[in-house]
């Protein structure tokens, strides 16, 4: 874990990368960083990755050669297309040091584990990107950046992740809304954690700031946070179906199911609070009614029967409580781990590639209810990555070129060598190897995901060809790598 503090402004790439993650944890606040102090030139067709071992793997010509660039023209005028490919780098280079920020204590095995139950990776990307385009001026300004490129805080990138990114900012700010605190505080708070306590946090803030505290028995409590974390993971789990589509289309789709989302929370809170809150007592009312129906007899009508003769009135017994079920165990949850480096069709990853998206089989029927269309079908084969140490930079090498395959989503992949560590001023601190582990008890964890939100069935369908970003991210459907996040 890197604990140093940020040293003088970088004047040179080798600097920038000795000093960004300090930066990062200064910026966000978080009490540590995963980060080994190791970079490398990634693999073909990835653009970041935030390796699981704590290595960070940087693409070379959409990474580190237009931020090698901008120090060698340091303090020169650049054009607004100049400065939106640094920026677009340095907001890669933040997102990817995002995914190693956590607590003390936190790991990337714990992390790891987490990272496969459904609704995890969702969550965590969204955070990571909205997050990192929130505060990359920030950064920017700490590291002295604004100075090497002067108007680089004046432009703007889009952002990736369009199918998670929307629907993560109406929650987050939902959330800020709720529970009273400042703008941004919940994305923050999020953006502090690891992918083991994210989903904790949020369902935490949600129940403290409704009236479930006041209401729910203590021994109740645990089975309703449950109920209401599964709920979120079972509809953020549902966004992936946008990820193969445009930008702009994935975005409004996200946007529209994040406004789902909420309605279905703020539903499921009414409910719970309805189910235990206690009953109004309505003998007196009824009693009243009863005396009202039963006028009291006169001396000309000796048939009707005296008050005295009448039943008392008995109350109803009240209901039995109902309970909430216990959670299922968390290993239901959690997909079984590959071992290191083996490729799984479809297991989730963190990091940023350039492979196409692989299309979930469970979201066919909810893909063509959204759209009238069949659900595309990805390639069969998939390079696997290799990983190539950073070269120095008055090498001279022929940048590669990204495929032309449709634009992925983020990806963590796992190289198959293991390159030695960039040359930095001081050593890095060796990083440590990771061993097949047994998932830890992660039992706050949902099981089986319920049923997504459907989409509104005059949706329109994806206009127009894949969203064509210059190097975009991708999805999570190579290996169980890098963090996709």
């Amino acid at each position: 874990m890197t604990a140093a503090s940020t040293a003088a402004t970088p004047t040179s790439l080798t600097e920038l990368l000795e000093q960004h993650a300090q930066a990062a944890v200064h910026i966000s606040g978080a009490e540590q960083t995963a980060w080994s102090g190791r970079v490398v030139e990634a693999g073909e067709g990835i653009l970041g990755l935030a390796h699981w071992d704590g290595t960070l793997h940087l693409d070379r010509e959409c990474i580190l050669n237009p931020l090698q660039e901008m120090y060698d023209r340091s303090g020169y005028p650049h054009s607004d297309a100049d400065l939106i490919r640094y920026r677009e780098a340095l907001v890669t280079l933040l997102h990817e040091q995002s995914h190693f920020l956590g607590p003390v204590g936190a790991t990337q095995e714990a992390a790891r584990a987490a990272f496969k139950v459904p609704g995890s990776r969702h969550l965590e990307e969204g955070v990571a990107e909205a997050w990192a385009h929130d505060h990359l001026n920030d950064f920017i300004r700490h590291l002295g950046i604004d100075k090497v490129a002067p108007g680089i805080t004046t432009v703007r990138s889009e952002p990736s992740y369009a199918a998670f990114v929307p629907a993560v900012r109406l929650l987050t700010s939902d959330i800020d809304r709720q529970a009273d605190l400042p703008r941004g505080e919940t994305l923050q708070r999020l953006n502090r954690q690891t992918a083991e306590h994210q989903w904790l946090v949020a369902v935490d803030l949600i129940y403290r700031s409704s009236r479930l505290p006041q209401v729910v028995p203590p021994d109740q409590q645990p089975g309703v946070r449950f109920h209401l974390e599964k709920a979120l993971r079972t509809s953020f789990q549902a966004l992936e179906t946008y990820e193969p589509f445009p930008r702009g289309f994935a975005s409004s789709r996200s946007h529209s199911a994040g406004t789902r989302i909420l309605t279905l929370l703020h539903n499921e809170l009414t409910t719970a609070t309805t189910h235990f809150s206690p009953a109004p007592n309505s003998t007196s009312t009824h009693l009243a009614t009863t005396r009202s129906a039963n006028p009291t007899p006169s001396q000309s009508s000796p048939s009707q029967p005296s008050p005295s003769h009448l039943k008392p009135h008995q109350p109803k017994a009240p209901a039995p409580e109902a309970t909430v079920p216990a959670a299922p165990t968390p290993e239901a949850a959690i997909r079984e781990q590959p071992a290191r480096g083996e490729v799984t069709r479809g297991e989730v990853v963190r990091g940023t590639a350039l492979s196409k998206p692989s299309h979930q089989d469970p979201q066919a029927a909810f893909h063509q209810a959204l759209s009238g269309l069949a659900p595309p079908t990805p390639g069969n084969h998939q390079p696997r990555p290799t990983a190539k140490p950073l070269i120095p930079n008055d090498a001279v090498r022929t940048p590669h070129t990204p495929t032309t395959a449709p634009p992925p989503v983020s990806s963590r992949q796992t190289p198959t060598d293991s390159p030695p560590p960039i040359p930095t001023r001081s050593p890095a601190p060796a990083p440590s190897a990771i061993t097949e582990e047994t998932p830890p008890d992660t039992s706050h964890t949902p099981a089986a995901p319920a049923p997504p939100i459907p989409a509104p069935a005059d949706d329109p369908g994806p206009p127009g060809p894949p969203n064509q970003r210059r190097v975009p991210r991708i999805t999570p459907s190579t290996a169980d790598q890098g963090q996709a996040r």
